[in-house]
């Protein structure tokens, strides 16, 4: 703990000057030595708005990290001291983390054990966050997702999988809206509602192994994903009912991954003309013949319709069946 020569700032709604110089002291002169004994509790709310002070955002950014540190159980604990966590101030440096030329974390990487049981509030201090990965081991992190993870505005890039995290706040991707790549993977308590992720400018949407109703008309129907998404990938998630006509306004698509569910009825008679790769095996309800135009086309890579009751009378180009 800071020295008597060193007295710990008192937090209030409105930070005194003295209080900020304290912090600003003791995390520029005691916490190089001392990086532990920081006073995180008091100086991340006295100094989080601080953004245009170089040192007080060091320390902001410094406080998030070690939020996530204090979160992990004793193994997640040393597993990020060994990758340098908490050791020193220098955050770019620590295993997992990466930093902007100007010393902001921009991307974040946390993999089982050193994952936080809960996704801590402090969070919201990585305020320039782009890319966030989090591979649990299907128990943690678990819980909610905080509200100040809305906070993370420039995030352009999220991944969860396997973790035990139950609900994702209803608004949280109406107020990130910067969000062009989504990974929600083997979340398998997940029961929150993405209804709003259409309004994103998504390039890659990846949901697998989730509990999830057929999405695919909504996300057909919009008119952001229209013309920005590349990839959509919804394999494993139990999907039911059609591949509905739709699926070709999203005239963007150069990959379709819509293997290992339960899908029926007969193929659309039409798809993207972008396409490059299209994996629907393993729907052995799904019927009906390709369309000529696809199964003719000079873009089509992959053509994966094993395992399922699609018409091969006349075959398909480069199509497996």
């Amino acid at each position: 703990m800071p020295s008597s020569s060193t007295p710990t700032p008192t937090p209030s709604s409105s930070p005194s000057s003295d209080n900020v110089k304290e912090c600003l002291s003791q995390f520029t002169l005691n916490a190089p030595s001392n990086p532990s004994a920081y006073p995180c509790s008091t100086c991340l709310p006295i100094l989080s708005n601080m953004t245009n002070n170089v040192d007080a955002a060091n320390a902001v950014q410094f406080c998030g990290l070690r939020a996530i540190l204090e979160s992990t159980s004793t193994t997640g604990q040393t597993a990020l001291s060994n990758g340098g966590w908490s050791k020193d101030l220098r955050v770019c440096t620590w295993s997992g983390v990466s930093c902007s030329d100007s010393g902001l974390i921009t991307s974040l990487k946390l993999t089982f054990p050193a994952v936080p049981a809960l996704i801590p509030t402090e969070i919201a201090a990585l305020s320039q966050l782009q890319s966030l990965q989090v591979i649990g081991d299907d128990n943690s992190p678990a819980g909610v997702l905080p509200d100040s993870f809305r906070n993370l505005t420039s995030l352009t890039a999220l991944h969860l999988e396997s973790t035990a995290i139950t609900t994702i706040p209803h608004d949280l991707f109406s107020l990130l809206t910067k969000v062009t790549d989504l990974t929600l993977i083997a979340n398998g308590k997940f029961a929150g509602d993405l209804t709003s992720i259409t309004a994103l400018p998504l390039r890659s949407l990846v949901i697998k192994n989730q509990r999830l109703t057929n999405p695919i008309e909504s996300l057909a129907a919009s008119q952001s994903l229209q013309s920005s998404l590349l990839v959509l990938d919804l394999s494993s998630n139990s999907l039911s009912g059609s591949i509905p006509a739709s699926i070709s306004s999203l005239a963007a698509l150069t990959q379709l991954h819509l293997d290992n569910n339960n899908l029926g009825q007969a193929v659309p008679g039409s798809f993207p003309h972008s396409l490059q790769s299209l994996t629907i095996s393993n729907n052995t309800n799904l019927s009906g013949a390709m369309p000529a135009d696809l199964c003719s086309s000079i873009f089509l890579k992959e053509c994966d319709l094993r395992g399922t009751s699609v018409n091969k009378t006349n075959g398909c180009g480069i199509c497996q069946f």
